[in-house]
């Protein structure tokens, strides 16, 4: 297997393929950002290696050097620590358990020469495609290669088996829903985390005083935002509510690096002030979070509408990376300025 392709020479199907490869190990930290210091654990989402470049990394607790760490938890209990500061906007961060042989299948299938030792046997609710190996044979049948990942593709068979989340960072991920957590708006929204934004580094917004800079691109650390929009705050935790009668509302704005052909606009919409916290019970975010958003062309691209996630009917953008439309739009009153 070289970058997202098996070397066809070899591995003319799955039984001759797991038999003529040789068993190899891994350098964890330089090829796939994994590092471990005492009883802590440090996972890179990008990690440029001196051959290619790794997106994303998964690791399985061990008992010994042969056999994965197994749980009994009823009755027990499972505590851990998770600093996810540095954890970019839109990427998926889990814990989680699923029912993999404790050896890897090393014992159950005669093709696995490797077992836990070298990471087989994984498996999950979702039926990944994209296992290389799987019950001690190569999936090289109808295998795809990723068009986005040179190192990654999807065969014809998936390795499924019972998986209960323990914890898990982003429900939106790219353009996409997580359904595992969000298979409906409400318990969707219940499960996710309540987190913050890098505002200059993923969305390109700057202030300065009394003034704000807003960029079209912005390309972070790990995806390209296209677009924002900003609210004035009257506390942390509550948007200004601006009474207009009988008086007067200025300001600057300074277009001379506005784009032809995009819009910039200054606009007021009856949102609550609290952005919905204290009226939808499943609004756990409030203003401070920037939920609440709406206006007169009822926008269905808001991931998060009256304390429910819009994620029914919801379909992908096919040209932005982050973002989609779903069933239900999001509307009031608005006035431009």
């Amino acid at each position: 297997y070289t970058g997202n392709k098996w070397d066809t020479t070899i591995c003319k199907d799955g039984k001759s393929c797991a038999s003529a490869c040789c068993v190899d190990g891994a350098d964890y930290p330089g090829t796939y950002g994994i590092n471990t210091s005492g009883d802590s654990l440090n996972l890179k989402f990008v990690t440029k290696g001196q051959y290619s470049t790794n997106i994303g990394s998964r690791t399985y607790l061990m008992e010994s050097e042969t056999k994965y760490q197994m749980f009994e938890l009823l009755g027990n209990e499972f505590t851990f620590d998770v600093d996810v500061s540095n954890l970019g906007c839109g990427l998926n961060g889990a814990l989680y358990f699923v029912s993999m042989d404790a050896d890897g299948g090393l014992s159950k299938y005669s093709g696995n020469k490797a077992g836990a030792k070298y990471g087989t046997g994984y498996c999950d609710a979702q039926c990944p495609r994209d296992i290389k190996f799987i019950n001690g044979e190569a999936n090289v049948e109808g295998w795809n290669p990723s068009s986005n990942d040179s190192n990654a593709g999807a065969g014809k068979y998936g390795t499924c088996c019972s998986e209960m989340d323990i914890w898990e960072a982003n429900c939106y991920t790219g353009n996409k829903w997580d359904t595992t957590i969000c298979k409906d708006g409400k318990s969707c929204a219940s499960a996710c985390c309540v987190d913050g934004a890098d505002y200059p580094g993923t969305y390109g917004i700057n202030t300065s005083g009394d003034s704000l800079n807003l960029k079209f691109v912005t390309k972070g650390q790990y995806s390209t935002n296209i677009g924002s929009r900003t609210y004035l705050m009257e506390s942390e935790t509550k948007y200004q509510m601006f009474e207009l009668l009988g008086n007067e509302f200025t300001f600057d704005v300074d277009v001379s690096n506005l784009g032809c052909g995009l819009n910039g606009a200054l606009y007021f919409v009856s949102m609550d002030a609290d952005g919905g916290l204290s009226k939808y019970s499943g609004n756990k975010a409030g203003a401070k979070y920037g939920t609440g958003y709406c206006d007169a062309q009822c926008p269905r691209d808001i991931k998060f509408i009256n304390g429910e996630a819009n994620v029914e009917g919801w379909n992908p953008s096919s040209n932005d990376s982050n973002a989609g439309a779903g069933k239900y739009g999001t509307c009031c009153s608005e006035m431009d300025i």
